[in-house]
């Protein structure tokens, strides 16, 4: 039974509210066959549209589209080859599940098995090199799309990911931008994708340098809804509340949680749950690991500049950098000729976060102060093996500030702690491979410790990939509950913002230890 105002994945658009229009609009680059990106903030509801719209489309007959969604960052996928796997294995295992794909088939390159696991697909496909892998998925699409006369559309949630972590290089992209604009036979489009996500395509192909990667066709963007449909929902989910006296009382405060959201449903079901719980009104903190994530991950510094202004109440002129971007994603509205910060929440955070780093001496949270001392130790054990004329340990990449920025943000949630677990990760396991992770480490005693067995072991269960609860331990390896019993004095599984921070500091701590530990024996070896 659902409760009220709970927060779950929607893929029906009955229960969506205020985005009927984007909807159509939607349909219509659908029914066009037309590349297209979808961009809003993080948490604006951009991943509930895009599963509704799936869900529509596949259950019409007039669109002659087959959608698939994608999203590379909960699969956790890593390298040009694996996320081509990760798209054939993915389209592979929906064709089965409609009956399409139900025999083994040979694509001239390889012969595949249909299975109802990407997994087992994606091991049929481990011989294939890059070239032949693109060129699979090429065969794939083309022979499926004209077989039912309809184009193949993957539906790319959180895209800055794939380009960020997963391709080796932009150019690695190129193979679905010349797909998306093939033609076949009967005028048919064989393949078209659309990209979800917080940073538009053009900001993005200026920024790795890529722009001739850009065949996107319109933008549409995911904002606040209205105060209308804001107020139909908050009634909708107040009638799930079994309690009459405490429906009454919550249903009073839907003009507290439309001034404080501004309209964006996730915030405000974050409200009308603590309401239900607590009986009481919440402050900007219940929103804080948000507003953080949505400042330090997917806002640029002129967005974040043009933010403080508006919430200081001072007036910004429409020509400001940051300020167009801004209003697109509704962030920000004009109103009466004035320029506001209609989620008053976040006009809080802003302040009261500038209030703290305006103090004298600003102390710095725990986390930054571990992350900025493992930043200098990393520094001095490479000064050190570069003064004894050795190769570095940790290899300098081009990610290096994006991953340090990935460790330093605060863990409140899961998702925050999987780029956690999958920055820490990224730093002693890749950063030191030569032809594999943790080859250029001093010895087997860094190679396989208790901290790298609980980076390997975060990283592929709270970090979203392959539980590692399936895995058969052996040779003294060390499993999930001796992890959180080690670094939590507990087994059970972190579930609030308080035991993901405790988590991310205590792992923060031991890769300070071990790296001090590492330095020392560098210097004397």
């Amino acid at each position: 039974m659902k409760q009220p105002f709970e927060i779950i994945d929607i893929s029906n658009k009955l229960n969506l509210y205020g985005r009927d229009t984007l909807l159509r609009k939607l349909i219509i680059l659908a029914k066009r066959c037309e590349n297209a990106s979808i961009i809003g903030a993080r948490r604006f509801g951009k991943t509930c549209l895009l599963k509704s719209i799936i869900t529509e489309i596949r259950d019409s007959n007039d669109i002659k589209v087959y959608p698939i969604y994608l999203d590379f960052k909960t699969e956790d996928i890593k390298g040009t080859d694996a996320a081509y796997r990760y798209m054939i294995s993915s389209l592979v295992v929906s064709l089965n599940s409609d009956k399409i794909f139900t025999n083994e088939e040979d694509f001239g390159l390889i012969k595949i098995s249909p299975s109802d696991e990407w997994t087992e697909v994606d091991e049929q496909l481990l011989s294939l090199s890059s070239v032949r892998l693109q060129t699979c998925l090429k065969k794939i699409v083309t022979f499926f799309a004209a077989f039912m006369e309809k184009t193949i559309l993957f539906v790319i949630d959180e895209y800055e990911y794939l380009f960020k972590y997963v391709l080796d290089s932009p150019a690695s992209f190129m193979k679905l931008r010349d797909l998306s604009t093939s033609v076949i036979e009967n005028d048919l489009r064989p393949f078209i994708f659309w990209i979800s996500g917080a940073l538009n395509w053009d900001h993005l192909c200026s920024v790795i340098g890529s722009g001739e990667c850009n065949p996107i066709s319109a933008t549409e963007y995911v904002t606040p809804i209205s105060k209308e449909d804001f107020v139909k929902m908050w009634n909708d989910e107040c009638e799930l509340i079994e309690d009459e006296t405490n429906r009454k009382k919550v249903l009073t405060e839907v003009e507290f949680a439309w001034k404080k959201t501004g309209g964006v449903p996730f915030y405000g079901k974050l409200i009308g749950a603590y309401l239900v719980r607590n009986n009481s009104l919440p402050d900007h903190t219940i929103c804080k690991p948000f507003f953080n994530e949505m400042l330090n991950k997917t806002l640029s510094v002129a967005e974040i500049n043009t933010l403080k202004v508006l919430a200081k109440g001072m007036g910004i002129a429409s020509t400001s950098l940051g300020y167009s971007s801004l209003c697109d994603k509704g962030i920000i509205v004009n109103e009466k000729k004035k320029t506001i910060l209609p989620i008053e929440f976040l006009k809080e955070y802003i302040l009261a976060d500038n209030a703290d780093s305006s103090l004298s001496k600003p102390k710095k949270a725990e986390h930054e102060s571990l992350v900025s001392d493992i930043s200098q130790i990393i520094e001095i054990i490479n000064k050190t093996q570069e003064n004894k004329k050795r190769s570095y340990i940790f290899k300098p990449t081009v990610d290096s500030m994006s991953t340090f920025k990935d460790l330093t943000g605060p863990c409140f949630s899961t998702e925050l702690f999987a780029e956690f677990s999958c920055a820490i990760y990224r730093i002693y396991f890749e950063w030191t491979k030569e032809t594999k992770p943790r080859e250029l480490l001093p010895n087997n005693n860094f190679k396989y410790n208790d901290f790298a067995q609980y980076v390997d072991i975060a990283r592929h269960s709270l970090g979203k990939t392959h539980q590692m609860d399936t895995f058969e331990l052996t040779n003294g390896k060390k499993s999930k509950p001796d992890m959180l019993m080690a670094l939590l004095g507990n087994v059970n599984e972190p579930k609030d913002p308080n035991e993901f921070y405790r988590l991310q500091l205590a792992f923060l701590r031991m890769f300070k230890t071990t790296l001090q530990e590492i330095l020392n024996y560098v210097r004397k070896n």
